[in-house]
């Protein structure tokens, strides 16, 4: 690797540095390409080559989000499906809650510019591709009875996840209750094509939840 480019990417890791950094004291409205490039010491013409817009910027963050939740779903000994899915979730509540207030304001800041027209990528935390392999390996070991796509379930417990991350962002979940709404809309989808063995540990569960 040249010098030029090494110099370029430690330029651009400052930027994503100091951006989280705005975010994490400033919130998503005290983002902005100005005071980003004083704090990073760089020109404004140097942040849109290098990182973007204020999208952008917010994408490559949460990338890494997705990087963090892809190693733990990767690395996880965890060989239960069930136990897998409930540990992406409390891997996302960990996540979270290293700066929740971070967090937050990463996600409504990537949903601010979307509605306002700003273009660029839209966040890709892979939760339906997790959520789908969980049901096929659920499917091979007999857990489910496979009247129902892996597909389709996989969508269900997706879209739990989402419902639930949406109360959280939305200040009406604490992280505690976007664990317990997110497992229990995967443990409700589950149960539509659940063998009975595994019908009676969903519904222990729930139990438990007092759901």
């Amino acid at each position: 690797m040249s010098v030029r480019t090494l110099v370029k990417q430690e330029r651009r890791d400052r930027i994503l540095s100091c951006a989280r950094e705005l975010i994490s004291h400033e919130g998503f409205e005290g983002l902005s390409i100005r005071v980003l490039a004083a704090k990073a010491k760089v020109s404004t013409p140097t942040i849109y080559n290098l990182v973007g817009n204020k999208e952008d910027i917010l994408h490559f963050l949460g990338e890494t989000i997705v990087q963090q939740l892809t190693e733990a779903y990767q690395s996880s000994a965890e060989e239960d499906p069930i136990n897998k899915a409930k540990e992406i979730v409390q891997t996302l509540h960990q996540i979270y809650a290293q700066d929740e207030y971070y967090s937050r304001e990463l996600f409504i800041g990537k949903s601010a510019l979307s509605q306002t027209g700003y273009g660029g990528a839209s966040e890709n935390i892979p939760m339906l591709k997790v959520a789908k392999d969980i049901c096929e390996s659920a499917l091979k070991k007999k857990l489910l009875r496979g009247e129902v796509s892996s597909a389709v379930l996989g969508q269900g417990i997706g879209n739990s996840v989402y419902l639930a991350q949406l109360g959280w962002i939305q200040g009406s979940l604490g992280l505690a209750e976007f664990e317990r709404q997110a497992m229990t809309g995967i443990y409700l989808t589950l149960a539509a094509d659940a063998m009975p063995k595994l019908q009676i540990r969903l519904v222990k569960y729930l139990k438990q939840m007092g759901a």
